[in-house]
């Protein structure tokens, strides 16, 4: 046994063998190149895409399942963000966008009549009603609750009372609340001493996912006009 240029050389009777090192590499290489060349199997390419395809329902399920809940959120923050929004229409006087009329009074109208929507309502200063200035609709599935959906304390301290429909009115020019109940908002403003009466009031509005029965809350504070979401 003996090497002459890198090359192995073996001597048996008779016989002689050569083996070159890169001989060896290059069979090795061309062997990898046939493998690569051969692809994929009809089988293995059915068992990739019932992979991708297990994979896509759980995905698509996961986001079903969260839509409930994330249009519940929405639902929540947009209604703080609306009476919010009749607060700061009522402390900046504006008249009436229907109308035309000074407006004396803004009006939130929570039904339970209506679970699906919610109204915002103008008074002008003669005292009559316009016609809605604004139809909110709740996300889909997304409603007042049929049950304990609106809970009234009238006054703050007292047993909380389950209502059918309640009204925020916010006074010009400070934007004072009042709470009431009989969603008779111009009988309430006409008769003596009928905004005293619901003034020291607070409300919390349930609202419900129909799918999943979650349930988000807003409170709102007649006396300090603070709204909080628990």
């Amino acid at each position: 046994l003996y090497f002459i240029d890198n090359q192995i050389w073996k001597k048996q009777p008779n016989i002689v063998y050569l083996e070159h090192k890169s001989c060896a590499l290059m069979k090795q290489k061309f062997s990898k190149i046939l493998s690569f060349q051969n692809g994929f199997t009809l089988i293995e390419m059915l068992v990739v895409i019932s992979i991708l395809g297990l994979f896509a329902a759980a995905v698509m399920a996961n986001f079903a399942a969260q839509r409930g809940p994330r249009n519940l959120r929405i639902a929540q923050n947009e209604l703080v963000t609306n009476i919010r929004k009749v607060q700061s229409q009522a402390l900046a006087s504006r008249n009436s966008s229907l109308s035309g009329k000074s407006v004396k009074y803004y009006v939130l109208q929570f039904d339970r009549a209506n679970p699906s929507q919610y109204l915002i309502q103008a008074v002008a200063s003669d005292l009559t009603l316009d016609t809605p200035v604004e139809t909110i609709n709740f996300p889909a599935n997304i409603g007042i609750s049929a049950e304990s959906s609106l809970v009234l304390e009238q006054p703050v301290g007292a047993s909380a009372t389950k209502q059918d429909c309640v009204q925020i009115t916010f006074a010009l020019p400070f934007g004072t609340m009042y709470l009431d109940s009989t969603c008779q908002i111009l009988t309430t403003i006409a008769s003596s001493g009928g905004l005293a009466a619901v003034a020291n009031s607070s409300l919390s509005i349930l609202l419900t996912e129909s799918v999943t029965g979650e349930t988000r809350s807003v409170n709102i504070n007649g006396v300090s006009g603070v709204i909080t979401t628990p």
